[in-house]
C-alpha cells in the first residue's frame, strides 16, 4: 500500500484526486472486476506524491456495489480508507503486471519528467477477503523515482 510503503521508509506520502466518477464500466473493466459490460464502476484517477514530489500517476476502477465510494475516496482522500469505509476491511492483491514505458507528453508534464523519460506501468488487480475483485488498477511511476519490490 502507497502511504504504508513509503513510511516505511521514512516519507510521507499523498494524492490528489484529479476524477472522481461514476460510469459504465467498459468490456476490459467488466473481465478484470468480474462484471458485465456496462455494469457500474467507481473511476478515480490522481496522482502520488512522495514528500511532495510526484511519484506516480494512477487510475483504478472499483465495482458500483461499493456504495458510496467516491464520496468517501473524496473525504478521506485515500481508495484504502474508502473501502473500509464501503465495508472492505482488507484487501490482497491477486495479481501484478509491471511494463517499462516511456512517459507521454501528458504523463511527462504530471510527473514533472522531460517527454520520453522511462516509467513503469504497473496493471494490478485487489481482492477482499470472499476473493471478490474490488479494484484495477494501473499506475505509471516516474522510473527514476522508485523501485519495486515484489513478495509473496
Amino acid at each position: 500500500r502507497f502511504s504504508q510503503n513509503l513510511a516505511a521508509a521514512g516519507r510521507t506520502g499523498s494524492h490528489r484526486f484529479t476524477r472522481l466518477e461514476t460510469r459504465p464500466c467498459d468490456a476490459v473493466e467488466a473481465q478484470m472486476l468480474d462484471l458485465s459490460p456496462g455494469d457500474p464502476v467507481h473511476v478515480v484517477e490522481g496522482l502520488s506524491l512522495a514528500d511532495g514530489q510526484p511519484l506516480a500517476l494512477f487510475r483504478s476502477v472499483l465495482p458500483g456495489w461499493l456504495a458510496g465510494f467516491c464520496d468517501q475516496a473524496r473525504d478521506h482522500q485515500s481508495i484504502t480508507a474508502a473501502l473500509a469505509a464501503c465495508g472492505v476491511a482488507d484487501y490482497t492483491r491477486a495479481s501484478t503486471r509491471i511494463t517499462a514505458k516511456l512517459a507521454n507528453a501528458t504523463q511527462a508534464v504530471a510527473l514533472q519528467i522531460p517527454q520520453g523519460a522511462p516509467v513503469l506501468r504497473s496493471v494490478a488487480v485487489n481482492l477482499d477477503d470472499r476473493g471478490r475483485p474490488v479494484e484495477y488498477g494501473r499506475t505509471w511511476f516516474a522510473g527514476d523515482r522508485v523501485s519495486l519490490v515484489l513478495a509473496d
